[in-house]
């Protein structure tokens, strides 16, 4: 049988895109077949086109804004990203140039003061995630947003500035170049004010809000105490958005808000197969074995089966017993959705469900932290 060549990997993959997402695990081994002799510290040619590959197709298939990268343009509200409906308060109006990547979307975010080895390893995450595809987001500030962007750049890939500021007045000033060149190369700057206007102090808290509220995963690579990536961690709480921190030494003083994150549930992250690998587990990647992960479905489940053998499927708990099984976790001390799915057992869309019909009611409580707790009535 004829080996297929790049182009019609791609070609197979698209034409399986605009047929519906059904047809889409038809074609997965296509993809997949095309990058199994690489891996992530040598990206081989037909990886370093992965990014551009995943790019056009999810444009095409979103219908993702696209405009001239000196032309912002506001978006209407139906061409919002629909994960920022999820913010209690989405901001008024989004701008947009250059166009937007496509999902799924990490937001790797950090201190404007890191070390080296901490600007060294945000911009090596973001590169790995954009080779196999992932639409890496930042918030444009100096040190660890822009090692992130440029580390995009850097695998060929595209990155989405969620930036404070107006396009013709970009903050900081001295990263106007980098936002051009994201823009030219395919990424985008969405901005949640008009292009002349310039950054405020509130801004930067509601750019943190719609960064995470965009995001599958959030990513805090270093952070110190009191910081704008702590916020941002704080959003990602509110939203039930899984929370990644970096380890740091406790010396290190731009570290010490991910210690402090990972004590309040995040989960430690050493590379960038722990992101891969909890997006394979939400059915978001479908890369996950050439990075030694499980596919998000069984490759053998596209084989024509011997024999049905089907094992007997236990009947999902009913909706009263989940939301009583989270009150339990959150009366015995789990405050993040991310302990409260590892001392359930529940799936985060589940534990969302049943936080939400518990706020409900009054019988858990959300601080102004994201932290949850049992609620006063």
């Amino acid at each position: 049988m004829r080996e297929l060549n790049w182009a019609e990997h791609c070609a197979s993959l698209d034409r399986a895109l605009r047929a519906g997402p059904g047809v889409l695990s038809g074609s997965r081994s296509k993809i997949t077949t095309a990058i199994s002799a690489s891996t992530l510290a040598q990206p081989c040619p037909v990886q370093r086109e992965i990014p551009r590959f995943f790019q056009q197709l999810a444009c095409g298939h979103c219908r993702c804004a696209r405009v001239q990268p000196d032309q912002p343009r506001q978006l209407q509200r139906r061409e919002w990203p629909r994960r920022l409906l999820d913010l209690p308060d989405p901001p008024r109006a989004l701008y947009l140039s250059g166009a937007l990547p496509g999902p799924p979307y990490v937001a790797v975010v950090g201190t404007r003061r890191p070390t080296g080895e901490g600007a060294a390893f945000a911009e090596a995450l973001a590169g790995e995630l954009a080779r196999v595809g992932v639409g890496v987001l930042s918030g444009g500030a100096v040190g660890i947003d822009a090692a992130v962007h440029r580390g995009v750049l850097g695998a060929n890939g595209c990155t989405l500035v969620v930036a404070p500021a107006g396009w013709n007045k970009p903050f900081p000033p001295e990263h106007t170049e980098l936002f051009r060149e994201v823009v030219a190369r395919g990424g985008g700057y969405l901005s949640l004010c008009a292009p002349d206007e310039v950054a405020t102090r509130p801004r930067f808290f509601s750019r943190n809000a719609c960064l995470v509220a965009l995001a599958h995963a959030v990513v805090v690579v270093e952070a110190g105490y009191r910081s704008g990536a702590r916020n941002a961690a704080k959003h990602a709480r509110v939203l039930g958005r899984k929370l990644f921190a970096v380890p740091a030494a406790p010396w290190v003083p731009s570290g010490r808000g991910c210690i402090a994150e990972l004590k309040a549930g995040a989960t430690p992250l050493e590379s960038a197969k722990d992101v891969l690998a909890y997006l394979s587990e939400q059915h978001l990647h479908l890369l996950g074995p050439q990075l030694g992960l499980p596919l998000a479905h069984d490759e053998h489940e596209l084989a024509e089966p011997t024999a049905p053998a089907e094992p007997p499927v236990a009947p999902a708990p009913a909706a009263g017993s989940i939301t009583e099984g989270v009150f339990r976790a959150i009366r015995s001390g789990a405050c993040t959705y991310d302990a409260i799915c590892a001392a359930t057992g529940h799936s985060l869309r589940d534990v969302q469900h049943a936080v939400f019909d518990l706020r409900v009611s009054k019988r858990v409580q959300q601080d102004p932290m994201g932290f949850l707790g049992p609620g006063r009535v």
